[in-house]
């Protein structure tokens, strides 16, 4: 059964490769942009993939301007005759350097990757939860997985869409609405392999998100070995440094040399210094 998806950032990158990808399926599209001239390039373009005519559909709308939210929403809303499905691909991107340096660049970053995004999201869960339920699809990227030193400020943008979307699905999943947060990490143009299908994608991301309780509690558990491990050391330490003491006071200089070595050997390998028995017995 054909989809109707509506499709913000079609026009170039990944949006445009994965509307290429929607279109020879036989989905129904209606773009949203900021380009008007791009839009219909790419509609036509579209709309010869489709394997039997139909009309690709578009209207503008700019992630800078929240105000035009709605009027392009309705705008799809009448061209597709309702639709099903939202995918945002849409987003900034600068540097870290170039970000530190300018904090104009750096607010309109974080307003439009994450505040002006997150309000385009609540008006299509308010769309789609009136229609029933559909799936909204938006991309993030795997800067925001984690904090990386060349991406701090980009990565925190999507990271904080990233677990917005994830709130959202958690929440709503059960009224019907599947929200999706597809991270990415590829520069330029998209290059997707013959073997691309979305809904073998789509299987992978249930699959996914079924193992992510899992994996966070091995996760806890590896973190709760690494504290036992450590506290492990700490007592052999202090014992191997009570032993040395000992051998200290009964002149007993071989074994406490020998002790002193084997600490140094054992605690090396956390990559910090470990302190020798003299700075703890002094």
């Amino acid at each position: 059964m054909a989809l109707k998806i509506v499709i913000l950032g079609g026009t170039k990158g990944i949006g445009r490769a994965l509307a290429r990808r929607l279109a020879a399926r036989g989905d129904g599209l209606h773009l949203l942009g900021r380009d008007s001239e791009d839009l219909a390039k790419c509609a036509a373009d579209l709309q010869a993939r489709m394997p039997a005519p139909g009309p690709v559909t578009f209207s503008c709308c700019d992630l800078e301007d929240p105000d035009g939210f709605a009027a392009a929403l309705t705008e799809a809303d009448t061209a597709l005759g309702g639709f099903d499905t939202a995918i945002i691909t849409a987003g900034l991107f600068s540097t870290q350097p170039l970000l530190e340096g300018d904090l104009a660049i750096t607010r309109r970053l974080l307003t439009v990757n994450y505040a002006n995004t997150v309000l385009l999201c609540e008006h299509l869960r308010g769309y789609l939860l009136g229609r029933g339920g559909g799936t909204l699809c938006v991309f993030s990227s795997v800067a925001g997985d984690r904090g990386r030193k060349p991406v701090i400020l980009y990565g925190s943008s999507k990271a904080g869409l990233s677990t917005y979307l994830e709130g959202l699905d958690h929440k709503f999943r059960a009224a019907g609405l599947k929200t999706r947060p597809w991270t990415v990490a590829i520069e330029g143009e998209v290059k997707k392999p013959r073997s691309f299908d979305l809904e073998e994608m789509q299987r992978d991301l249930e699959a996914r998100d079924q193992l992510r309780p899992l994996l966070s509690r091995l996760r806890q558990v590896a973190g709760r070995a690494d504290d036992t491990e450590r506290a492990l050391g700490n007592d052999l330490y202090e014992s191997a440094l009570a032993a040395y003491r000992f051998a200290k006071a009964t002149d007993g200089s071989a074994v406490a040399d020998a002790l002193q070595e084997h600490g140094s050997e054992r605690f090396a390998s956390n990559g910090k210094r470990s302190p020798t028995p003299e700075d703890s017995a002094n």
